[in-house]
C-alpha cells in the first residue's frame, strides 16, 4: 500500500509532458535556418558576390572641384576637374578573375558547413531516437520481469514454488539489465 501511495503521490507531481515529434527534415531545416555559422557563411557568399559585381565594372568618375593655383601649373590651375581611371592590361580581368575565386571557396566554405551541420543533426536525431527505443525497450523489460514476479509469488503461495524463486524474481526486478 505505501508503494502505491508513493507512486501515485510521484504522479501527481510530476512535470506534464510538453514533449513533441520533431521529423529529420524538421530537425535539419531548423539548424539550417537557425545556424550562426551557416548565416556567416551565407553573409561571406553574398559578399563575394557583390565584390564579383565591382570587379566587373567600370570605376566611377570622380569630380573635384577647387580654386586654382597660379596659372600653367601642370593640371592646378583648373577650378573645375573630371578624371576617369581605365584600367590597362589584365588588371581588370585578374581582378575579376580573383573576384570569382573568392566566391567560389566562399560557396565551398558553405557547402563544408551546410554538410558537417547536416551530419551532427542527423547523428543526434539518430541517437536521440536510439535512446527513445532503448527506453522503451527497457519499460517493456521491467514489465515482463513484474509478471514473472508476481507469477513466482503466486506459484509459492500456491506451494508450487521455492521461496527463492520469489527471491531471484525479485532480485531481478530490482536490478534489470
Amino acid at each position: 500500500v505505501l508503494l502505491i501511495g508513493a507512486v501515485c503521490s510521484n504522479q501527481a507531481h510530476a512535470a506534464p509532458d510538453v514533449t513533441r515529434q520533431l521529423s529529420l527534415a524538421g530537425a535539419l531545416e531548423m539548424a539550417l535556418s537557425h545556424n550562426p555559422t551557416i548565416r556567416a557563411a551565407d553573409a561571406r557568399v553574398a559578399e563575394a558576390r557583390a565584390n564579383l559585381r565591382l570587379s566587373r565594372s567600370l570605376q566611377n568618375p570622380a569630380l573635384s572641384l577647387a580654386h586654382g593655383f597660379g596659372s600653367n601649373t601642370g593640371g592646378l590651375d583648373e577650378d573645375i576637374l573630371l578624371t576617369q581611371t581605365f584600367e590597362v592590361g589584365a588588371k581588370r580581368s585578374s581582378a575579376v578573375n580573383r573576384a570569382r575565386r573568392e566566391l567560389q571557396a566562399a560557396e565551398y566554405d558553405k557547402n563544408g558547413g551546410s554538410a558537417d551541420l547536416n551530419r551532427s543533426v542527423k547523428t543526434a536525431y539518430y541517437e536521440a531516437l536510439r535512446s527513445e527505443n532503448d527506453y522503451e525497450l527497457s519499460r517493456d523489460a521491467l514489465e515482463v520481469v513484474k509478471k514473472f514476479s508476481d507469477a513466482a509469488k503466486n506459484q509459492f503461495e500456491a506451494g508450487d514454488a521455492a521461496r527463492s524463486n520469489v527471491l531471484r524474481a525479485e532480485v531481478e526486478q530490482r536490478y534489470p539489465e
